[in-house]
């Protein structure tokens, strides 16, 4: 489908069906190694709130391997395409740490330089599709993304991004992608920033990466 790269990707790409409302692919431009995404069969708006159905494709995902799953929501948060999708990554992200961002969520009380939603998960939350659902559902609220009803859709009414562990959920509003020109996606609120070249390495590096995620965050 012109301008849409989900909509009848290339059959190498395809992993397989997860449910009867997704599909698995892979990122044709993953900058991980082993980098899925998980994408709705008929196009769904990105600023359209996850329901119970992403979430048992998660799941699904979930159960089968240690992952971290993300979701840009919105353009201000990362997102290059409008069709809805969750991307999934494998465990480690860093060989000194699983998911870098922990060593500050592993902490009493849980204190970031940015606005944020977090909650912790019991073991085998995350293969309970329902559970994962009420717990994004109030962590949106307390970060202040209402849901908003329109043309029988729930809309989001403000971007955010949104990680997901088998231990944790965090949920971050966001106010704009770019520092420094340099494009920050979710991943980076687990403690990965991708950039291009020394200079960007450079400028995340003066700012330090926390001062990086409050500039783009509330």
């Amino acid at each position: 489908v012109p301008g849409n790269p989900f909509l009848g990707p290339g059959a190498p790409l395809v992993v397989g069906p997860v449910g009867d409302a997704h599909l698995a692919v892979m990122n044709k431009f993953s900058v991980l190694r082993e980098h899925l995404l998980l994408v709705t069969r008929q196009f769904m708006d990105q600023r359209t709130l996850l329901a119970e159905r992403d979430f048992a494709a998660l799941s699904e995902c979930m159960r089968q391997a240690k992952v971290l799953a993300f979701y840009n929501g919105g353009p201000e948060a990362g997102a290059s395409q409008a069709h809805k999708h969750v991307q999934v990554v494998t465990l480690p992200l860093s060989p000194r740490r699983s998911v870098p961002m922990s060593a500050l969520l592993e902490r009493e009380p849980v204190t970031l330089a940015f606005r944020h939603a977090f909650t912790r998960l019991a073991q085998g939350d995350t293969g309970r599709p329902e559970v994962l659902l009420a717990a994004y559902r109030r962590l949106l609220e307390l970060a202040g993304v209402e849901a908003l009803p329109r043309d029988g859709l729930v809309w989001q009414s403000r971007p955010y991004s949104l990680l997901v562990t088998h231990e944790w959920m965090l949920v971050v509003p966001r106010s704009r992608d770019r520092f420094d020109g340099i494009s920050i996606n979710t991943l980076a609120f687990a403690g990965s920033f991708f950039v291009r070249d020394a200079t960007q390495l450079d400028a995340i590096a003066r700012a330090g990466p926390m001062g990086v995620l409050a500039s783009v965050a509330l």
